[in-house]
Parts: structure tokens; C-alpha cells; sequence
């Protein structure tokens, strides 16, 4: 793809995850500079270890549990455009899933938690930057979801949810952004990813459960690259599914 993202300013949420990582990555290789976002931890502090070490531009930027989304996604905004005098996109990757509780146990406390981490910040991250991409006239927003909103993911209910409504609300950002803005997503299947690794464990366990379809995070991250760059211009508002046709 050559250095088609040459120095845009890049923000990664959940930057520590199997994808996060591999898209931070593959938008360092296309050109960009990095913002990490993501628990403190050792898995945000090798994702950007790794790509300063291959002599790319990035850093990490820690965001504690404790903090509410609105603050978070402030501090963040606040911390990228301080230090790199601009911003050009926002990749989500931050989420967490249900422990594999049915939806009958899932109380309130761990619903909360759930969708917090999911919709919460995604929402509060949106209204951050979009004021700054308005002003500029220019910014990408590429939300990561999932296919279970589509398919279903038993024993994930509140995952599953909070990413329906991520990308309803993708949609409801991606219809009112003015030229120059394009927000979109992406539902992944099942991947090899930190995240999913339980489901893998406990699949043949459940009647129904994910069907078996395994590919890597590669191809998330390829077409997070894809969405962030000049060639995805006229893609708006769209869904893309990477689930080799899970939910066709």
C-alpha cells in the first residue's frame, strides 16, 4: 500500500488487543503516526515498544479503568492533537465480552461494565473528535464491532448488544458528517484474537454457539488500512463484514 497514510495522525483505542495491535501496525507501515490507546499494561506498552523499535512513529497513551468515558475520550483527543499538532482518524478497538454469562445472569454490574467499555466510550470518543474534524474539514472514524450483532453470540448478550449499537450509531454519525468526514465499521468474525479466546475454549460446550471459522486479525487491520486511506473516499457509512460470508 506504499505510505499512502504519510503523516496522519493516527489514535488507536484498545491498541494492547490482538487487533488494535496489527492495525497499529499496518498504519505505521502505510506512513502514519501513532497514538496508542489502552489499558496500563504491558500489552499497550509492547505494541508501542514494537513499533518505534521497526523506526516508526508512536505513543502510548495509558487510559485508567477508573476514569469515565467522557474523560477519557477528552484526555485523549486533548493528548494527540497536543502532541502532534493534528488529527486525522480514530480507530476503535475497545471492548470486552460477557464471560460467557446467559443473559438471564448477566446483571446489571457486569451489563454496565460491558457496554461501558463498548458503546460508552465509543459515543463519547465520537463527540470528542468530531467537533475537531468538523473544524478541519477533514477526519476518519473506523468503529470495530462484530458480527454476533448480526448472528447472534450466545452467552455474550451484552457484548453482543453494546456492538449493535455501535454500529447503529456509526450509521447515525456517518449520516450527519459534513464533506470530508466518513465514518464506517467493521464486524469481524471469528478470529484469532485475545478477546474471543474463552468462546474458542468453551465453543463445542455450547449448543448454537460460534461457528468455527478461524482467521487472524490480519485481514481486520488490512481493512481498517483500507478504511483510513485516500482510496476508501466515497465509503461511507458502510458495515463491513470480514466473516468469510458468516452472515451473507
Amino acid at each position: 500500500m506504499g505510505q499512502q497514510l504519510a503523516n496522519q495522525v493516527m489514535l488507536i483505542t484498545g491498541a494492547g488487543s490482538t487487533i488494535g495491535r496489527q492495525t497499529a501496525q499496518l498504519l505505521a507501515q502505510a506512513g502514519a503516526r501513532i497514538m496508542a490507546a489502552d489499558r496500563p499494561g504491558l500489552a499497550l506498552t509492547n505494541t508501542v515498544s514494537d513499533l518505534t523499535a521497526a523506526g516508526f512513529t508512536a505513543i502510548a497513551v495509558p487510559t485508567p479503568a477508573s476514569s469515565t468515558p467522557a474523560a477519557t475520550a477528552e484526555a485523549l483527543i486533548t493528548a494527540v492533537t497536543r502532541h502532534f499538532g493534528r488529527l486525522d482518524g480514530v480507530i476503535t478497538h475497545a471492548g470486552t465480552m460477557s464471560q460467557l454469562i446467559a443473559p438471564e445472569t448477566c446483571g446489571d454490574k457486569l451489563w454496565d461494565q460491558v457496554t461501558a467499555t463498548t458503546t460508552a466510550n465509543l459515543s463519547a470518543i465520537s463527540q470528542a473528535a468530531m467537533p475537531y474534524f468538523t473544524q478541519q474539514h477533514h477526519g476518519i472514524l473506523v468503529n470495530v464491532a462484530t458480527v454476533g450483532k448480526l448472528a447472534g453470540a450466545q452467552a455474550e448478550t451484552a457484548y453482543a448488544a453494546a456492538k449493535r449499537a455501535t454500529t447503529t450509531l456509526t450509521k447515525r454519525l456517518a449520516a450527519h458528517a459534513t464533506t470530508g468526514i466518513r465514518i464506517n465499521a467493521i464486524t469481524p468474525g471469528n478470529i484469532q484474537a485475545d478477546i474471543v479466546e474463552p468462546l474458542r475454549v468453551r465453543q463445542a460446550q455450547i449448543a448454537g454457539g460460534l461457528k468455527v471459522i478461524t482467521r487472524t486479525s490480519d485481514e481486520i487491520a488490512q481493512t481498517a488500512r483500507f478504511l483510513a486511506s485516500a482510496q476508501a473516499d466515497d465509503v461511507n457509512g458502510v458495515i463491513v463484514s470480514v466473516d468469510r460470508g458468516w452472515t451473507f
